[in-house]
């Protein structure tokens, strides 16, 4: 697929797009490849609020940043060519929004999309926090609306924008231990030791 800004001068390929879910024009992670000083252009674009055009199955979307801060990373291919991306700051570990407790997610794999889940979601909260629980916190994430999936324009990548309140948290908790919820107090019980 082509990413094109709006001048048309310059061209490189987007392997991966995905946008905020009620603003198809805001990039929350873009992938682009081609020549160095073109995706580097590109990019440069975006990052400074210039916005591109990027047409996906006939479909032409003009893409620009998301008001937040980002990261961008560029390698060098063996083939010569470059590969970029940007996505939000909150995706790195041990990055946050403190007003909000705002995280994002990125993966290709739903195992990975739990796992990293979780490890922000523990790097973010003084609770307890057992890995088991990543399924079940994933799921009443989405349920309560704290977990919204992100648009995938293309690319394998899913996306997801957490956020939580800690006092509802340590709630939700605290009524699944009271309830005993198998899927939370399976890790509190005692293993029994063999001989």
């Amino acid at each position: 697929m082509e990413l094109v800004p709006f001048s048309g001068s310059i061209t490189a390929y987007c392997s991966g797009l995905i946008i905020e879910p009620h603003d198809e024009e805001r990039a929350v992670f873009l992938s682009a490849c081609g020549y160095q000083t073109t995706v580097k252009a590109i990019m440069a674009r975006v990052l400074e609020g210039m916005g591109v055009s990027i047409k996906v199955g006939g479909q032409a979307y003009y893409i620009e940043r998301a008001q937040r801060g980002y990261r961008y990373e560029m390698n060098r291919l063996p083939s010569g060519l470059a590969h970029a991306i940007i996505f939000p700051l909150e995706a790195l570990p041990g990055t946050m929004n403190e007003e909000t407790n705002e995280f994002f997610v990125f993966s290709e794999r739903r195992q990975n999309i739990l796992d990293r889940f979780f490890r922000h979601l523990d790097a973010r909260t003084e609770l307890p926090l057992h890995p088991s629980w990543s399924g079940w916190l994933f799921q009443r994430f989405k349920n309560i609306g704290w977990a919204k999936e992100l648009h995938t324009i293309m690319g394998p990548f899913r996306g997801f924008q957490c956020w939580f309140n800690t006092e509802e948290l340590k709630e939700l908790i605290s009524k699944a231990i009271q309830s005993k919820d198998p899927k939370i107090v399976e890790c509190l019980r005692r293993k029994e030791v063999r001989p």
